[in-house]
């Protein structure tokens, strides 16, 4: 089932995967990061050029992709997208 990595640690579920709720969850316009394993991360495109307050960094997301990663993020299985 598809969640969310809030900035600050937490996980919440997502209730669906359609693209306005995923787009809200994120903050804007998706990326998807392929992490393997059919799992998906979907961030924020434009998330590190927006600015530190307002897309704090994200140490768990960070930690999944093994790069920088800001604000909040949807993990989900591939499988979901469709």
């Amino acid at each position: 089932m598809a969640h969310i990595i809030k900035a600050d640690g937490t996980e919440v579920p997502l209730p669906d995967t359609k693209l306005e709720t995923l787009q809200a969850a994120v903050g804007g316009y998706i990326e998807l990061i392929p992490l393997g394993n059919s799992k998906l991360m979907l961030v924020d495109e434009e998330g590190l050029m927006k600015d530190v307050a307002e897309r704090p960094d994200n140490l768990k997301a960070s930690t999944l992709y093994g790069r920088r990663i800001v604000g909040d993020v949807v993990i989900c299985e591939s499988s979901e997208m469709d």
